[in-house]
C-alpha cells in the first residue's frame, strides 16, 4: 500500500507563518495605535474557514479617525532685562542747616505736595518780620505822597508865610528910618548896616516860606511819588527773597511715589544741596531691554508686548507698552535700547483702594529685579 500524504505537517507549517505575520501585524497596530491615537487601526484576524483553502490570510479592520488642524505653540524671542522706576529722584534743599523733621522711612507711600523734611528757620522768620515791617513804612510813604499835603498843613505854611511877611515889612520900615537918620548925621553906619541885613534875611525867608505854600498847594511832585513806588518794591522784593528761602528749607514730594533712601536724621547738620531722602515714583512701573536691531526694526512705539518678572515664563507675563526707543545702535552690544510701561491686568476704577494699594506695592517690589521680554515671532520675519 502507498503511504499517506503527510497534510498534518504541511497544514502546521502554514499556521506557523500565519501566526507569525499575525503578530507582526499585531505589533504594528499596536505601535500606529499608541502614534495616532487609541482606536485608530485595529486588526481582526478571522480565523479559517474549515472548508476553504489552508492557505487564508487574516483580514483587517481598518476604522478611519477625522482629520482636523491642531494650533501649534506661539513661539517668542526673549530678552533680559531690568525693571526701574519711571522717575528715580533724590531730594535736598538748597539751603543748609539743622533738620527739624524728616516725616517719612523707608517703604512710605507719599503723594505730591507732602511736606518731607524741614531745617530750623529762626532766622529767617526774624527776617521775614523785618520784611514786613519795611513793607508797612514804604506803603505808608507812597499813600502819602499819592494824598498830598493835608490841609491843615497848608493852612500852618500861610501863617509862617505871612508871619515873616510882617517882619520883613517891619524890618523894612526899621531901615528906612535909619538910612534917614543917618543922613541927617543922627545914626552910625553900624545901624545902618544892621538894619539892612536884617531886612535882607527877612526878605529871603519870606521868598522861601512862599515857595513852600506853593510847592503845598500844587501838591507832590510826580518824581516824588515814583521815588515812594521803587520804595515799597524794594521791600517787596525783600520779602520774596524772604520766601524763596523758606520754600528751599524744607523737601516737598515732587510726584506719587514710594520712599526708598532716608539718609539723615533729626538734629543732623547738612549742607546746600545735600541729598536726604530718595523717591520712587509710584506706579506704573517701567522696564529696559536691548534688543539686536533685526528684531527692534520690526517694533514701534505703543506696540503691545509681554513681560515677565523675575523667573516667571510667558504664561505668567504681564502685558507691557512700548513707550521709547533709542534711535541708534550701540555700537559695543549692537543692541537698540528700548522702554517699556507695566500695564496693569485691571481698570484702575475697577479696584477697591485697598487692592490697588496692594498692587502698587506688588509693581514697585519688582523694581530693580530681572524681566523678560516676550517678542512673538510673528511680530518678526525671523
Amino acid at each position: 500500500m502507498n503511504a499517506p500524504v503527510p497534510a498534518p505537517k504541511q497544514r502546521s507549517v502554514w499556521n506557523a507563518r500565519s501566526i507569525a505575520l499575525i503578530a507582526f501585524l499585531l505589533t504594528t497596530g499596536t505601535l500606529l495605535s499608541i502614534a495616532l491615537g487609541p482606536g485608530v487601526l485595529g486588526i481582526d484576524p478571522a480565523p479559517a474557514d474549515d472548508g476553504s483553502s489552508e492557505t487564508a490570510t487574516p483580514r483587517l479592520h481598518v476604522r478611519v479617525a477625522q482629520a482636523r488642524s491642531i494650533e501649534g505653540p506661539e513661539l517668542f524671542h526673549r530678552y533680559r532685562g531690568e525693571v526701574v522706576a519711571r522717575r528715580d529722584s533724590s531730594l535736598a534743599m538748597r539751603r543748609g542747616g539743622r533738620l527739624t523733621e524728616v516725616s517719612v522711612h523707608e517703604g512710605d507711600m507719599v503723594a505730591k505736595g507732602d511736606v518731607l523734611a524741614r531745617i530750623d528757620v529762626a532766622d529767617l522768620d526774624a527776617a521775614a518780620a523785618s520784611a514786613d515791617a519795611e513793607i508797612a513804612a514804604a506803603k505808608a510813604a507812597l499813600d502819602e505822597a499819592i494824598a498830598g499835603p493835608r490841609s491843615q498843613t497848608i493852612r500852618v505854611a500861610e501863617a509862617n508865610a505871612q508871619q515873616l511877611q510882617a517882619q520883613w515889612t517891619a524890618s523894612k520900615n526899621r531901615f528906612e528910618r535909619q538910612q534917614s537918620l543917618r543922613e541927617r548925621g543922627a545914626g552910625t553906619q553900624q545901624e545902618l548896616d544892621d538894619a539892612k541885613f536884617a531886612t535882607d534875611a527877612l526878605a529871603a525867608n519870606h521868598l522861601a516860606a512862599m515857595a513852600s505854600l506853593d510847592e503845598l498847594k500844587e501838591g507832590t511832585r510826580r518824581e516824588q511819588i515814583a521815588a515812594a513806588k521803587a520804595r515799597l518794591q524794594f521791600a517787596n522784593a525783600a520779602r520774596q527773597r524772604v520766601e524763596v528761602d523758606l520754600s528751599d528749607s524744607l523737601i516737598v514730594a515732587p510726584f506719587d511715589g514710594v520712599i526708598a533712601t532716608r539718609l539723615f536724621d533729626e538734629g543732623s547738620i547738612i549742607g546746600p544741596n545735600q541729598p536726604v531722602l530718595r523717591i520712587l515714583e509710584a506706579p506704573p512701573v517701567h522696564a529696559t531691554f536691548g534688543i539686536p536691531a533685526d528684531v527692534s526694526d520690526f517694533l514701534k512705539v505703543n506696540d503691545r508686548l509681554r513681560v515677565s518678572v523675575g523667573e516667571a515664563g510667558a504664561e505668567q507675563s504681564q502685558p507691557a507698552r512700548v513707550i521709547r526707543m533709542q534711535p541708534q545702535i550701540n555700537p559695543v552690544t549692537r543692541l537698540r535700547l528700548i522702554e517699556v510701561e507695566l500695564v496693569n491686568n485691571h481698570s484702575a476704577s475697577k479696584l477697591e483702594s485697598a487692592s490697588k494699594s496692594s498692587l502698587d506695592t506688588e509693581s514697585i517690589g519688582w523694581i530693580g529685579k530681572t524681566a523678560t521680554l516676550w517678542v512673538p515671532w510673528s511680530k518678526t520675519e525671523t
